[in-house]
């Protein structure tokens, strides 16, 4: 593994700038170049296979609420689910997502972190730790709902049905050739779980908003999320409340997408994320490409499906469907991403809030019913949930609120599996709508699990 990194134009990137540093690891002697190979797992997070959007486009297609033009050989995989070890979609979510996790742990989890780290002060290890505990938390949840079954009390034990769960960075070509099989469910939440906890109890409480680095509300807010899709409402809802106090709504729809490329635009909604710095720096340039409408050097490859289309636009009074969608000659098309570039959203507020309603439906109703309204006042003008609404009702509202606040965002495929629905024509833990192990991992791991064998 080289390390090559450059300073960030005017935003500090990360609060480090590296100074046209190269680092390989025999060359890593000191805390600061930890400190700088954590710098790149964090600007890695916006890759294209980890959240930089181009496996959320996957799982929008494959969840029907995208339709693709893409005419590759793994863009007609995924759209008519078949995908298998060779698409490249899928090695790509697959090699983005553990290369960050694998820059996180070489930072904090290494033998070479091990031997400088034992002389170092306990402030500078347990940051390093924290930083990787988040990223590879992350990392895990993310492929674990692409390659994963979802979680509940008939598929957790199911063996070799989670992931292989890399706890150590590599160092040597030994190191990397050492084959980790899948785990269970339990196994793998459990990790996430584990990870996210020690990130929330041991990153900063703040650290300079819009540079990229993880606090303690973004692993706290990670953390709900994972509880929700875990199915555990009750702690979803106790991770959120942590949280959402302390951010707000943007009253304009488009804030938080604009920031990255319009002057003077800021946010007050994002909980987390990775910034871009420019046009070269597009955080989120692989769902940017896709969906924009607007590029006179590029044509739309990606769209919104007739169904999604037409459930927004016949939910009268959405300022969301004038903000994000439009036809053209009897095409549908989202605006959402109409910009030069954007930052890689992870999370904010309105899915938080979302979370809340859903999970505290039933143990604070007054409560859920407060969060659900503040999303439904913006995207209405008025609340829509009353006070007397049933926990049933609340429910529904914010299953169908997320729908449309999340929309193209790659939610829509899981949110379907949790609750047990069917996906198209597939029942909700069908494995056609995993994808299958990449054969860049099975050739070195012939004995891992597959989905789809």
């Amino acid at each position: 593994m080289v390390l090559s990194m450059t300073s960030c134009d005017d935003m500090s990137f990360l609060q480090i700038k590296p100074d046209d540093l190269v680092l390989t690891e025999d060359s890593v002697k000191t805390p600061e170049h930890l400190q700088k190979f954590m710098v790149d797992a964090y600007q890695s997070i916006r890759g294209a296979g980890f959240m930089g959007g181009e496996m959320l486009v996957a799982q929008d297609v494959m969840g029907g609420d995208a339709i693709t033009l893409e005419n590759q050989y793994e863009w007609t995989q995924i759209s008519s689910y078949t995908t298998d070890l060779f698409n490249a979609v899928g090695n790509t979510a697959w090699s983005d997502t553990y290369a960050s996790i694998n820059k996180a742990n070489f930072a904090a989890f290494s033998s070479k972190a091990d031997e400088i780290l034992a002389g170092a002060n306990e402030a500078t290890k347990n940051r390093l730790e924290a930083d990787a505990c988040f990223i590879r938390g992350l990392g895990h949840f993310h492929l674990v709902r692409i390659w994963g079954l979802p979680y509940d009390d008939t598929t957790k034990d199911l063996e070799g049905m989670g992931i292989p769960v890399r706890l150590r960075g590599t160092v040597s070509m030994d190191d990397a050739f050492i084959p980790v099989q899948r785990s269970t469910l339990e196994a793998t939440y459990t990790q996430i779980i584990t990870d996210l906890k020690f990130a929330a109890d041991n990153l900063p409480e703040d650290r300079t908003w819009d540079c990229g680095f993880a606090t303690r509300d973004a692993a706290n807010a990670v953390l709900a999320k994972v509880y929700f899709y875990k199915g555990d409402m009750d702690n979803a809802a106790t991770y959120a409340g942590k949280v959402i106090s302390k951010y707000d709504l943007d009253d304009d729809l488009k804030a938080k997408f604009a920031r990255a490329s319009q002057e003077g635009a800021t946010t007050k909604e994002v909980i987390f994320m990775i910034p871009s710095t420019g046009k070269s720096n597009d955080s989120w340039g692989a769902i940017r490409a896709r969906y924009r409408t607007d590029d006179p050097a590029a044509s739309t490859r990606c769209m919104p499906s007739s169904d999604l289309f037409n459930t927004i636009k016949a939910n009268n009074g959405d300022k969301r469907f004038d903000a994000f969608f439009k036809e053209e000659n009897g095409t549908y098309y989202t605006t959402k991403f109409d910009y030069d570039n954007m930052d890689c959203i992870v999370i904010a507020e309105n899915e938080l809030l979302l979370i809340y309603a859903e999970a505290a439906a039933k143990t604070d109703k007054a409560g859920a019913v407060a969060a659900l309204n503040k999303i439904e006042r913006r995207a209405y003008g008025a609340p829509r949930t009353s006070d007397a609404a049933s926990a049933e009702t609340i429910m529904a509202n914010a299953q169908m609120e997320r729908r449309f606040e999340l929309a193209f965002q790659g939610e829509r495929i899981h949110d379907l599996k949790r609750q047990h629905k069917n996906v198209n024509r597939f029942e909700w833990n069908a494995r056609q709508l995993l994808f299958e192990i990449p054969s860049a991992e099975s050739n070195g791991n012939p004995d891992i699990i597959k989905n789809k064998n």
